[in-house]
């Protein structure tokens, strides 16, 4: 940490309430510290529904993940007590030290430690602070986080409700000029002699020197390194990358001070030994992006076991608000898409990258992938012109959509045409109103994805409709509003909570037995009503997928046997008429037919198998 002025030890309570005020006490140049009592404060709490257990059991595993480190001198360089120990973890991408004293309870350690190491107490508690002050401890009161206005920053923020920090506002900071094309001098290279590497040394412009750690990252653009800042990390261009163009974008955009968690946005230029523009510092985020986390179903269920449906839509809410901060600076993201935002346990925080490929001014984002491009703008050179906020907001509503469905791009199709073709022609595949002819959903995905879309409110369906189907893009506040609406009734349990909803939205619901397991659960009184009149029982959602990965399963191993006997006649085998269907009241099965190119040929009657055709 560079010249830190002030060391900060915050009560367990203060970061239960307002878990980002370690990153505050970073942004302000000082150091946070925590008693080490405070792992065994938070497991004792983690347990319960309440907001702040929740929030317990987020921080607790948090901390218990964090790579530590032991250290022998406080930061400052002072030396340690006997018998106190002093651990360095990353709490969110910035450093917290925990300090250790044993044999001492939880209150008194705390004023004890800050005592001993002129340490700043932060407490809310007001008897905690005057038995402090009367030892001569300086502290401080917490009051809480800056809260923005209703309607702006507040809402759901995952299902630990964690506190929202006290985010700078974006109209404190000059925005940057609208620009109405793209910059028109030609670019070349930088003369670079020489990329400095792990182990040596780069300056910025202001004279501070930064030590190039180990290998963070590498891409196709440069080396991520680390830095002796935890939360710093400092990025090297590859030679054939380093052109006057992105010098004069990140002299551009490092002359703006934007300090916002989870935006990785260049903070000082770095040169070389020879003052050779080579790079930048940044940020460090912390997490797994969301294409490798989030949108593999067993993934997903397996690294965040704990989320929700509400998660999806905390993460939502805080990616749209990165967005509309960049958004009222005139900063157009350009190339969102899921390799470029990290997600962490804790869903109400986000982190951004490759913030250098922003659009800023008359630099335009040169780079972008075909499910995140509007259709006015498929087929185009990304380079070649600049992208505006209402290009942006297809963009942001194709994310949103993957959130809502991880993984699943708006416009794929059980065996339509290619994502450009889809989205040129904004055929959106999911079905919204009754309009049988134009909006019949008969080429919506297989799978979870048609529950999933059954299982969303009213107003998420509508205003998707209205972006994918009817071009009419929806801005980010009221993107905001519907998901906040959405989170709401979420928790009060008026809509499905489950990450992937077994059976589809029933509007008469009522209670039923299944005709196949006898488990209770509900049905529509409407089709219950007209199966019943076909003399049949339905099955219940369960048995009903079951079902349906049998068939499939069973389906693929036909295809296979078929491909196997390709060429070779067989007796005629029709497994339709051998088979029953999926489920009482599923449509009958027709003939069987085989692949095409294929010889018609079924297995050998000796083969057993049971499927069910649609």
């Amino acid at each position: 940490m560079d010249n830190p002025r002030e060391k900060i030890l915050i009560d367990t309570r203060v970061l239960l309430d307002d878990p980002d005020v370690i990153a505050r006490v970073r942004r302000r140049n000082g150091m946070a510290f925590l008693s080490a009592a405070v792992l065994d404060e938070l497991a004792l709490m983690k347990q319960g529904e309440a907001a702040i257990n929740k929030n317990a059991g987020v921080i607790f595993r948090a901390l218990s993940a964090a790579r530590s480190t032991r250290l022998q001198l406080l930061p400052g360089g002072e030396a340690l007590r006997g018998g106190d120990t002093l651990t360095q973890l990353e709490f969110r991408g910035d450093p917290v030290f925990l300090l250790a004293r044993q044999n001492s309870r939880a209150a008194p350690a705390l004023i004890e430690l800050a005592r001993d190491y002129g340490i700043i107490l932060l407490t809310r508690d007001r008897d905690l602070k005057a038995r402090a002050a009367s030892l001569g401890v300086k502290v401080a009161i917490w009051t809480g986080p800056q809260r923005a206005p209703e309607g702006r920053h507040g809402g759901l923020r995952g299902s630990g409700s964690l506190a929202a920090a006290d985010e700078p506002a974006s109209h404190n900071i000059p925005p940057f000029a609208l620009s109405s094309a793209p910059i028109a001098e030609p670019d070349g290279p930088v003369v670079v002699h020489r990329l400095p590497s792990s182990g040596e040394t780069v300056r910025t412009p202001a004279g501070r020197r930064i030590l190039l750690g180990a290998r963070v990252n590498a891409g196709g653009e440069g080396v991520i390194f680390e830095t002796p800042a935890p939360a710093e990390v400092c990025k090297i261009y590859h030679r054939d990358k380093l052109t006057r163009h992105r010098r004069r974008k990140i002299e551009l955009m490092v002359s703006r001070k934007i300090e916002r968690p989870g935006l990785c946005w260049p903070t000082e230029i770095v040169l070389n030994d020879a003052g050779e523009f080579v790079g930048y510092v940044m940020p460090r985020a912390s997490g797994r992006t969301v294409q490798s986390s989030m949108f593999v179903k067993p993934v997903l269920e397996r690294t965040f076991p704990q989320w929700k449906r509400r998660d999806l839509v905390s993460l939502c809410i805080a990616f749209l608000e990165h967005i509309r901060f960049l958004h009222d600076l005139n900063i157009i993201v350009g190339d969102i898409n899921p390799l470029n935002l990290l997600v962490t346990e804790d869903s109400s925080r986000i982190y951004m990258v490759d913030a250098d490929s922003f659009q800023v001014e008359h630099f335009p984002c040169p780079v972008g992938t075909v499910n995140f491009t509007a259709p006015e703008l498929q087929g185009t050179h990304y380079g070649k012109y600049l992208r505006s906020k209402e290009h942006e907001l297809f963009a942001v509503a194709t994310m949103i959509f993957m959130f809502l469905h991880p993984g699943k791009p708006p416009y794929s199709q059980q065996g339509g045409g290619s994502p450009m073709d889809n989205i040129k022609a904004m055929d959106f595949p999911y079905r919204f109103v009754k309009d049988e002819e134009s909006y019949c959903g008969k080429n919506a995905p297989q799978g979870p994805w048609q529950r999933i879309w059954s299982n969303l409110p009213y107003p998420v369906r509508e205003t998707f409709h209205n972006t994918f189907r009817l071009n009419r893009r929806t801005s980010v506040d009221e993107w905001i509003k519907v998901l906040r609406r959405y989170g709401y009734s979420l928790e009060k349990g008026y809509t499905s909570d489950e990450l992937f909803p077994t059976g589809f939205k029933i509007l008469d619901p009522i209670e039923n037995s299944c005709g196949k397991c006898g488990a209770r659960y509900m049905e529509s009184e409407q089709r219950l009503r007209h199966v019943q009149a076909q003399g049949l029982r339905p099955w219940c959602p369960d048995c009903v997928n079951r079902a349906n990965l049998e068939r499939m399963a069973n389906q693929s191993l036909l295809e296979t046997r078929q491909a196997e006997s390709l060429g070779r006649k067989r007796s005629g085998f029709n497994p339709a008429a051998a088979s029953p269907p999926p489920y009482p009241g599923a449509p009958r099965p027709g003939k069987a037919q085989p692949p095409a190119g294929s010889s018609g040929a079924f297995p050998s009657p000796g083969f057993t198998f049971t499927t069910w055709f649609k």
